[in-house]
């Protein structure tokens, strides 16, 4: 709990410091800035709280697969 915490304060912190100058000079670098910090900040999170994620890999098998069977068939 405390750490989910600090790493909201921190995020808070930076967010505080650097967004007033980026929207001054840029609103495209605010909203890239601010949408990966919070990204990063719920990354940081779920690792605390040790949350399991599946395997990009299998986003990969499964756009592959076919293409390996595809070949596999071609190449007999």
């Amino acid at each position: 709990m405390w750490e989910t915490l600090f790493v909201l304060v921190v995020a808070s912190v930076a967010a505080a410091c650097e967004m007033p100058s980026l929207a001054r000079r840029s609103v495209k670098e605010t909203i890239v800035y601010g949408t990966m910090l919070a990204v990063g900040s719920a990354l940081c999170i779920a690792a605390l709280l040790m949350v399991t994620w599946p395997s990009p890999l299998i986003v990969l098998r499964i756009i592959f697969e076919p293409i390996n069977h595809w070949l596999a068939q071609a190449f007999k």
